[in-house]
């Protein structure tokens, strides 16, 4: 690289004979570094959006998880306290849209606030 003024160029000179010349004469190419790293430069900052779009994604997609599984966890947790204090109240549902453990484990809970609303009667 040699700068020439205020830019920088990537200079090239390669030998060649004509004729029966005992001496070689030289071809010298001059190319701005600017002209060499457009495509590079432009392909840096597609890549720096494409991964931060990518990067958006994938957080959108473990928050999406992460409240499909917590938000049943919460709510039984919530009754559960509930009943450890004898309020049951039988309107109070865990909402669950999987067939997994989380939806065993609610479906376990409504089965208990059943037994629990049968065998006392007194409590809320």
């Amino acid at each position: 690289m040699q700068k020439i003024g205020k830019k920088n160029y990537y200079i090239s000179f390669s030998p060649f004979r004509v004729g029966h010349s005992t001496e070689p004469w030289f071809i010298g190419i001059l190319v701005p570094q600017d002209v060499i790293l457009q495509k590079a430069n432009t392909l840096v900052l597609i890549s720096i959006f494409v991964g931060l779009i990518g990067f958006l994604l994938i957080g959108l997609i473990v928050w999406y998880v992460s409240k499909h599984i917590t938000t049943p966890l919460v709510q039984t947790t919530q009754i559960l306290n509930n009943l450890s204090k004898g309020v049951v109240n039988k309107s109070v549902h865990v909402r669950v849209r999987a067939n997994d453990e989380i939806a065993e484990m609610a479906n376990a809970l409504e089965t208990l606030m059943v037994f629990v609303k049968k065998q006392c009667p007194v409590c809320q």
